[in-house]
């Protein structure tokens, strides 16, 4: 797919490309976010998302203003970051290319789930560590919404795995 189509696909502009361009010059961790709504879990690759405080532990994930786990998270209040080794690539694109909206993800990918102890959200059973946390602070910026989640429970289940970087080569 050339440039042009791959912008127009996306909805951005040359403006926005070049942000982008200048934006991933340096690789960000992707992690899996989880939520429930109603007994559905969901989950989501992102790569927006960054510790804000160590007392009290905060976390924050950002994530596209109007997509179905934005809603979720804003109706529930709570989520979960699960981070993730490279071994899961497949499953982290096949998760990313769908809406939790329509399709059960977690059966889509094959990914194991187990209850978490602070939050309905569930956990990676695949995650080398996960963050359960309640959020206390919504902020909409331009089409984005930045979560800030309070950690409730912390856990590193394994030990350092190859991570997933999410690189963008235009």
């Amino acid at each position: 797919m050339n440039f042009k189509k791959l912008l127009k696909r996306l909805r951005f502009n040359f403006t926005t490309a070049e942000y982008m361009r200048v934006a991933y010059l340096s690789p960000r961790k992707v992690v899996m976010v989880t939520t429930r709504l109603k007994d559905k879990d969901n989950v989501l690759p992102i790569d927006w998302h960054m510790p804000v405080s160590f007392e009290p532990k905060l976390y924050a994930v950002c994530l596209e203003r109007n997509n179905h786990s934005a809603k979720t998270i804003r109706l529930t209040g709570e989520f979960v970051v699960n981070f993730v080794g490279a071994e899961l690539e497949d499953k982290i694109l096949l998760c990313g290319r769908s809406s939790g909206k329509d399709i059960d993800k977690f059966d889509l990918s094959d990914l194991g789930r187990q209850a978490a102890s602070q939050v309905k959200a569930a956990i990676l059973t695949e995650a080398s560590g996960y963050l359960e946390c309640k959020v206390i602070e919504v902020r909409e910026w331009g089409d984005h919404t930045v979560f800030v989640g309070k950690v409730l429970r912390e856990e590193l289940l394994k030990g350092q795995t190859p991570e997933l970087y999410h690189v963008t080569k235009f």
